[in-house]
């Protein structure tokens, strides 16, 4: 489960908070303060923060900054700020045992971390009602719908961080609005018992990669799939093997198992190349449970089906390119929402609730490539690999 917050700590953003934070770091009682709160570690890029710092103090030179927390990288990023010219406006805190206080006095908080499970100072920051500003990897885009409840931005692109975050020490109509929106977020999902499964409680099921038309699976559960339809081309463009599918009735039939059955909630990935469209492709299809595909207009879809109805979520037309390698991925969560994410950027998204997941059927089990009873909507193009994980029982 993802990480959650106590309600009884969480200490709303207000004047009070505000202004024992800046006398307790020595600051001016009216300043916009702009912080980063976690350990100081490499994976965290807390240079690209005091990039986007350097960009924002050109424009409001009253702002002030925090790092808040420790690690090996404290001397290096204290360097960088002097090198930026930005010492006398940035303050490093090191370790702090009242982030829930630290997060009520400040303006904005900021995450540029490259690599994320689900960051506590984020949810803290949003239980306080703070507007965050954060890259787009790992369980953000989870926790947070953008642009509604924060904004999301590409990794390392401190520019973006630094020119949303302009966009709001200007407006604090818009501040408050994406405060409030993001405090009712966590005190619905992520409080502590919350139900909600965050990236990290999915186990890994099946994972198969194609080399010269074979399906070798890396899962360690036994779903081992056997090619049927003409024997694929080997190798890929560019690159190494891959399973080519000629648009006829070419698919990978996973055999029964276990594993497979009961998903609960689910996350799909594939790497794929489109050669074209025409009809409906098939990436994978669990028979009467879920399907992940792209429709004859390019649009992406991922649905599950509740025992009543299928349910799901879409892309924009013509979103996919053609003879290009991209990483597809599709997550129903098991309670309201479903999410679409290409090359790791977030499509689409459906706040709505579902319920369970049907059981894979059989005898046609789980498909990669084609519709499980061989209707002829089958992947045009080349599957690299393709990944699918459950939350376990």
């Amino acid at each position: 489960m993802p990480n959650g917050v106590a309600l009884d700590r969480v200490r709303p953003a207000g004047q009070p908070w505000r202004h024992r934070l800046r006398a307790r770091y020595g600051l001016p009682a009216d300043a916009q303060v702009v912080a980063a709160i976690g350990r100081l570690a490499p994976e965290k890029r807390l240079d690209v923060f005091l990039d986007a710092c350097r960009r924002i103090h050109r424009q409001r030179p009253g702002t002030y900054f925090l790092i808040v927390g420790e690690g090996p990288e404290r001397w290096r990023l204290e360097a960088l700020a002097r090198r930026f010219r930005l010492a006398a406006h940035v303050r490093f805190t090191g370790m702090v045992d009242d982030v829930p206080a630290i997060c009520a006095g400040i303006t904005l908080l900021l995450h540029s971390a490259d690599v994320e499970g689900t960051p506590r100072a984020v949810l803290e920051a949003m239980a306080a009602g703070v507007p965050v500003v954060a890259t787009a990897v790992g369980g953000l885009p989870w926790m947070i719908e953008h642009p509604s409840e924060g904004v999301l931005v590409p990794r390392g692109d401190a520019a973006a961080l630094a020119q949303q975050a302009l966009r709001l020490l200007a407006n604090p109509e818009a501040r408050a609005a994406l405060g409030r929106r993001a405090r009712h977020r966590v005190a619905a999902e992520f409080t502590i018992g919350s139900r909600r499964p965050g990236p990290s409680a999915f186990e890994l099921v099946l994972w198969h990669r194609y080399t010269d038309g074979r399906a070798a699976d890396l899962s360690g559960f036994g779903n081992h799939g056997r090619v049927e339809g003409p024997v694929p081309a080997p190798g890929r463009a560019p690159g190494s093997g891959s399973l080519a599918f000629d648009g006829v009735d070419d698919r990978v039939v996973v055999l029964p198992s276990k594993s497979l059955r009961d998903l609960r909630a689910l996350r799909v990935s594939a790497w794929i190349w489109l050669e074209g469209l025409g009809g409906r492709r098939t990436i994978m299809e669990g028979y009467g449970a879920f399907s992940f595909l792209i429709e004859p207009d390019g649009i992406l879809e991922g649905t599950i089906y509740n025992g009543s109805r299928w349910e799901g979520v879409r892309s924009r037309p013509d979103l996919l390119p053609f003879r290009k390698w991209v990483e597809v991925t599709y997550v129903y969560d098991g309670v309201d929402t479903s999410a679409l994410w290409v090359d790791r950027e977030q499509v689409g998204l459906n706040l709505r609730p579902y319920g369970r997941i049907e059981p894979v059927g059989w005898p046609f089990g789980l498909s990669v490539g084609a519709w499980p009873n061989q209707d002829k909507r089958v992947f045009h193009g080349r599957i690299e690999e393709v990944k699918l994980w459950r939350l376990p029982t």
